[in-house]
């Protein structure tokens, strides 16, 4: 009977290790995501100012 509660206990611990591992997983990939979009609109925003700087260059230009 005690071999009982100690396997059920383990399994019961060894879960709870394996959901708290999965959530912090969870969340760093969450962070990377995040960290990833925020870089790509930089470079989106970048490339847009640029464009435009270009765009409002020649409007100047022609006048």
């Amino acid at each position: 009977m005690n071999m009982v509660i100690v396997s059920i206990s383990l399994g019961v611990v060894f879960t709870g290790f394996m959901f708290a591992a999965f959530f912090a997983m969870l969340g760093f990939l969450r962070k990377q995501i995040r960290d990833e979009i925020t870089v790509s609109q930089d470079q989106f925003l970048k490339l847009a100012r640029q464009q435009f700087e270009i765009e409002q260059g020649n409007a100047v230009k022609e006048f």
